[in-house]
């Protein structure tokens, strides 16, 4: 069983667009239609199954799980530091750590 090293930004992305196709998709149908490789797809799933928001085969979503985290932990996980005030009529730009 591999380490999990923390959810990544596109984990929810990935989940999201599963629960958006329904049942029927396969891995690379997300990497197609999310622009990112498939290997990163199974990597992403596999930290989504260890965290608890998808079913052990991968294919089940827990939605109130994944909602909680959206909720709750995703600032906590993924926290935005705003920078300084840059003056005029620009909004100030929020960096991740």
């Amino acid at each position: 069983m591999k380490n999990h090293n923390g959810m990544r930004p596109h984990d929810i992305v990935v989940l999201l667009k599963i629960i958006s196709l329904g049942d029927n998709w396969l891995n690379k149908d997300l990497a197609e239609s999310l622009f990112i490789s498939t290997s990163e797809i199974s990597e992403s799933l596999n930290r989504s199954r260890i965290a608890k928001l998808i079913s052990p085969d991968k294919k089940k979503v827990f939605r109130s799980a994944l909602m909680r985290f959206i909720e709750n932990g995703l600032s906590f996980v993924f926290p935005l530091i705003p920078e300084p005030w840059q003056g005029g009529f620009q909004l100030p730009i929020l960096h991740q750590l």
